[in-house]
C-alpha cells in the first residue's frame, strides 16, 4: 500500500525563517558602548521639620509640673531645673509664665522660659547629653513718641477716649502729683504736651519707658517737668532746677471725687447730727489703690466700729497722716514697717459707719487736724549750683523734644494729629 504525505509547504517556510532568526541573534556581539556616564538617582532625605510646644505656668502649678505635662519625664525635669536654676527663681515664677519646647530631629533641640517679654533663659543639650542653660536677652531699642491734648471731662476720660494707654497716663499723673489735685483742681480747658520713651523688642513694642518732658497748663498755671538725668537715677525738675517732688503729695488716691471737705460743723448722714469732720472723703470705686502721702512708718493697722479699717502713719515728730474706712490692707503691711510716699497701703471700702464706698483722709500737724486742701508743702531738693548749668543746656535741648502747642484740640492727640490706638 503506497503512503502519500501532504506537506504544507507555507507553515513549514515559516517555521524556517524563525529558526535562522534565531541562531543570527545568539551569533550577534553588541559592541562595547565608548564614553557612556551614568547618572545615579539622587534621593533627597528630608529633615524633619522643628515643632514649636508652648507651655503656661497654670494658677497653683509650678515649672516642674508645666515640663512634666509638655512631655518631659521626671528625671529630665529635674536635670533641667537643675540646670537653669543659676539663672531662674523658680519661687517667682509668676502664672501664666510661658515656656516653649523646640523639637527637631534630636528629639530635642531646645527649651525656652520667658522670664518678662525681654529677659529669657534657654536650656539645651550639648554634644555630651547634659543639659545646659543661658541667658538669652532681646536686644532693648529706645523710641520717643510725643502727646498733646486737652481735658474735656478729666484728663482721665479725655486721654482714655484718644485711645492713650493707662499707663503712660499714670506716669503722668505721677509727675505733677505734688502739684496738682486731680481729683479737684482739673479744669476742662487744661492742657498737656509730653515726650515719651517707647521700649521696642522683637519688632513690636513692648513697654513704655519714662516720660522725658513734660507740661501740664491748669487754668492759668503751667507747670514744667524735666526728667534729668538721663536714664533709671533720672528725677523731675522745673526749668529753674527745683525739684517736682515735696514732702507729701496732694492726694491719697490717684483718681477720685471729692465728697465732703474739711469742716467744723457737718451733718453725719448716718448718725444724723451735726458733727466735726476733720478730714477729706474722696469717693472711689471700692478696691481703688490708696497711697501713703510721704515717706513715714505704720503707726497702727487696726479696725474700729466707728471708721473701719483704718491706717496711720507717722511721718516724722510733726506730721501723722490717717486712712479709713479702707476694704483691706495691703497684705505686705505690718505695724511699724516703713512706707515710702506713693507705696499702695490698702484699698478703697466702706467698712465701719460708711454709706458707700470712699476713703475719709486726716491730716494732722503737731498733733492736731488740719485742713490737707490748705497746706502747701516745702519742695525736698533742687539743682546744686555747680550743676545747674549743666541742668540747663540739658533742659534747653529736652524741651525742644516736646510736641508744638499748636491749636486748640477737641480731644488728646498725637503729634501727627491721628488718634493712637492701642497696640500692648
Amino acid at each position: 500500500m503506497k503512503v502519500i504525505y501532504f506537506i504544507n509547504w507555507p507553515v513549514t517556510y515559516f517555521r524556517l525563517f524563525f529558526c535562522l532568526l534565531f541562531v543570527v541573534s545568539c551569533s550577534y556581539n553588541e559592541p562595547p558602548l565608548k564614553n557612556t556616564k551614568t547618572n545615579p538617582i539622587k534621593i533627597e532625605k528630608k529633615e524633619p521639620q522643628e515643632v514649636l510646644v508652648k507651655g503656661k505656668i497654670k494658677k497653683n502649678s509650678n515649672l516642674a509640673d508645666t515640663l512634666e505635662k509638655m512631655g518631659f519625664s521626671q528625671v529630665e525635669t529635674h536635670r533641667i531645673i537643675k540646670a537653669a536654676s543659676p539663672y531662674v527663681n523658680f519661687s517667682r515664677l509668676k502664672e501664666n509664665t510661658e515656656v516653649f519646647k523646640k523639637t527637631g530631629a534630636d528629639p530635642l533641640v531646645s527649651l525656652e522660659v520667658l522670664l518678662s517679654w525681654h529677659k529669657r533663659v534657654l536650656v539645651e543639650k550639648d554634644a555630651k547629653g547634659n543639659w545646659v542653660a543661658k541667658r538669652k536677652n532681646l536686644p532693648i531699642e529706645i523710641k520717643t513718641r510725643k502727646f498733646r491734648g486737652i481735658v474735656e471731662e478729666s484728663l482721665w476720660n479725655s486721654a482714655i477716649k484718644a485711645g492713650l494707654d493707662p499707663v503712660v497716663i499714670e506716669k503722668l499723673v505721677q509727675i505733677f502729683a505734688w502739684e496738682i489735685d486731680f481729683n479737684r483742681e482739673v479744669l476742662p480747658v487744661d492742657t498737656w504736651r509730653f515726650t515719651v520713651e517707647e521700649k521696642w523688642a522683637g519688632g513690636k513694642r513692648v513697654s513704655w519707658g519714662n516720660i522725658l518732658v513734660a507740661e501740664y497748663k491748669n487754668g492759668n498755671n503751667i507747670y514744667e517737668a524735666v526728667r534729668y538725668p538721663s536714664g533709671d537715677d533720672g528725677e523731675y525738675y522745673d526749668l529753674k532746677g527745683k525739684s517736682l517732688k515735696k514732702k507729701f503729695l496732694k492726694s491719697p488716691l490717684r483718681f477720685g471725687r471729692i465728697t465732703s471737705r474739711f469742716t467744723r460743723r457737718r451733718f453725719h448722714p448716718i448718725l444724723k447730727i451735726r458733727r466735726p469732720h476733720y478730714g477729706v472723703d474722696y469717693a472711689a470705686p471700692r478696691g481703688t489703690p490708696v497711697f501713703a502721702v510721704g515717706d513715714g512708718r505704720i503707726r497702727s493697722m487696726r479696725y474700729s466700729r466707728a471708721s473701719g479699717k483704718t491706717i496711720t502713719i507717722t511721718h516724722n515728730s510733726y506730721y501723722r497722716t490717717a486712712y479709713k474706712h479702707l476694704n483691706n490692707f495691703h497684705p505686705k503691711l505690718k505695724r511699724r514697717k516703713f512706707v515710702k510716699q506713693g507705696q499702695v497701703i490698702g484699698y478703697v471700702g466702706s467698712t465701719g459707719l460708711s454709706t458707700g464706698p470712699h476713703l475719709h483722709f486726716e491730716f494732722y500737724e503737731r498733733g492736731r487736724y488740719v485742713d490737707p486742701l490748705g497746706r502747701k508743702f516745702p519742695q525736698l531738693k533742687k539743682i546744686k549750683k555747680k550743676n545747674l548749668l549743666a541742668f540747663e543746656l540739658f533742659s534747653k535741648k529736652i524741651w525742644a523734644s516736646l510736641p508744638d502747642r499748636g491749636l486748640p484740640i477737641l480731644v488728646a492727640k498725637k503729634e501727627d494729629g491721628k488718634k493712637e490706638g492701642k497696640d500692648l
